[in-house]
């Protein structure tokens, strides 16, 4: 089933490395069904893959393990976050994916805390909103409201890999059963 993700460009890590990988099922594009999120474990810079289930087949809408800087996560309503860390700045772009795995995007949050290098002329600090300047404390409240007052808790995500001591037959089950990916 694999194979299907490389021949459309899509790279998607052997999930029997003995890598922390954590998933999570989520209706990502409001239509009542559930697709798969699945991350690096506490490091979605690391990996994070979108993969959505239509005519019995696991589509992947996202897979990205070479970004470092940026991560895709979801929140609790299943909207999505886009994060870059890049030169003492942090953008976030707010986004629903549609029922075609392209995204519509919401809000975007903008910050410069830092200036690299350290001669540049850009301001800083600089916070933005959705596009228009802010101040501080606007930034950060809206921050705390769209962001981080809606991150998934922790147990909303179950390990992946053999060497996690959960690694149960009944929740191994599932996940093959309903992905298809076998380990």
């Amino acid at each position: 089933m694999l194979e299907a993700f490389e021949e459309k460009g899509w790279w998607v890590p052997d999930f029997q490395q003995e890598m922390e990988y954590e998933y999570v099922y989520m209706d990502l594009d409001q239509d009542a069904q559930e697709e798969l999120v699945v991350q690096m474990a506490d490091n979605p810079g690391g990996y994070n893959g979108i993969f959505y289930f239509a005519d019995g087949r696991l589509i992947c809408w996202n897979s990205d393990g070479t970004e470092m800087s940026g991560r895709d996560y979801p929140l609790q309503d299943g909207t999505m976050v886009r994060q870059y860390d890049w030169n003492g700045t942090q953008s976030y772009t707010l986004f629903h994916y549609q029922s075609d795995g392209e995204i519509k995007e919401l809000e975007n949050l903008f910050v410069r805390r830092e200036n690299i290098p350290e001669d540049s002329t850009q301001p800083c600090p600089y916070y933005e909103v959705n596009g228009k300047e802010v101040e501080q404390s606007e930034f950060e409240a809206q921050l705390q409201e769209k962001i981080l007052d809606r991150l998934l808790q922790r147990d909303a995500w179950t390990a992946l890999c053999s060497s996690f001591p959960f690694y149960k037959e009944k929740k191994r089950s599932v996940f093959v059963r309903r992905t298809g990916i076998t380990f």
